[in-house]
């Protein structure tokens, strides 16, 4: 994946509108008759959203009122939507999520998951996938509208919307379009992503002390680091002699974790060295692959991050301390010469 994706946004250009400006640039763009896709992707991971009375209820601290009130929408949404589709606009969505999921996108998923039901096309994206395009930046909040105009939304600092740079230059619409286009194809399905990660969270803590569950959450980030490190190390491994090693540790870690996944897991390892051996550019976005697979175990069987950190170590016992404190060292001498050798600093005091 290209690290240039986005260029446009990255030096400060755009026309700049307030708040009150944007909204109403964009209600004007809008209402013609000339747009058929509104595209959006979202990568913030925590917002302010005063003024929306699901969100007022979730920052109280009343998640039951929180989830009420978005389905209280579910009328005015889904007329929304019929006039969307009446006119041939198309609502499509990538929401980029980090792990663990913030208290926001959880409160957030459950206001997409009417959406989705009502018409908007959503997909979701590990932030674990993009990290060559993010080397420098990461990716813009951005609002496409049709094909004459996109939109960079500002946030201020106390992570409210304040307004938004426009753009409307004809190419550095299109070029935006196609890259969100791009990155949307590997999206993965709202519904699935919703089921699987968030039907399952406790309510999230503000307002009271966390739950036992949700404290564990907090230890998810380790996981999510160890994931991430894992997955880097067992695509690096796939062209080396250490494959077939490489190979057996995992879909043994599987066959012990979740067994009836390990045939899989096996299948897939061979699939990634395939594509890794005919598109070798293709490694970084593999990795993130092996990555979410490796997180998602982690986070249902944490009991067996210590065997993957040991098996870990044994793949790449370069990389740690014990070996990085082994030297050995060779030397000769003849006649009058000297040898002088040292693990680390050396210090001679003789003339």
């Amino acid at each position: 994946m290209s690290a240039s994706m986005f260029v446009c946004f990255r030096d400060g250009g755009g026309e700049v509108l307030q708040r009150p400006d944007y909204l109403a640039d964009f209600s004007r763009v809008y209402a013609s008759d000339d747009i058929h896709l509104l595209a959006k992707l979202e990568r913030g991971q925590t917002f302010k959203e005063p003024g929306t009375p699901s969100w007022e209820a979730f920052a109280s601290g009343d998640w039951a009122e929180a989830l009420r009130l978005i389905e209280d929408d579910r009328e005015s949404v889904a007329a929304y939507f019929r006039d969307a589709s009446q006119r041939g606009l198309t609502f499509r969505r990538l929401r980029v999520v980090e792990y663990p999921v913030t208290p926001y996108l959880q409160w957030e998923m459950n206001v997409l998951r009417l959406r989705s039901e009502l018409g908007e096309e959503i997909r979701v994206l590990d932030a674990g996938t993009i990290s060559d395009v993010e080397r420098d930046a990461q990716v813009p909040e951005v609002v496409i509208l049709g094909s004459s105009v996109m939109y960079a939304v500002i946030y201020d600092d106390d992570l409210k919307g304040a307004g938004a740079r426009r753009f409307t230059d004809p190419d550095q619409v299109r070029t935006t379009t196609q890259e969100f286009e791009n990155l949307y194809a590997q999206g993965e399905e709202f519904s699935e992503f919703f089921e699987r990660e968030i039907v399952p969270l406790e309510p999230p803590a503000l307002n009271r002390p966390p739950t036992a569950a949700e404290g564990a959450r907090v230890m998810n980030a380790e996981l999510v680091a160890l994931a991430q490190s894992a997955g880097t190390t067992l695509v690096g491994l796939m062209a080396t002699d250490a494959w077939e090693r490489t190979r057996n540790g995992v879909v043994a870690l599987w066959q012990r974790a979740r067994p009836e996944r390990a045939d899989a897991v096996a299948a897939e390892l061979s699939n990634t060295r395939e594509d890794l051996t005919a598109y070798t550019d293709t490694e970084g976005e593999l990795a993130a692959e092996w990555q979410g697979r490796i997180r998602r175990l982690l986070i249902d069987q944490p009991q067996v991050a210590e065997e993957l950190q040991r098996l870990l170590d044994e793949l790449s016992p370069s990389t740690s301390p014990a070996a990085a404190a082994s030297v050995t060292q060779h030397a000769s001498a003849t006649g009058q010469s000297r040898v002088y050798q040292a693990g680390r600093d050396l210090h001679i005091t003789e003339p």
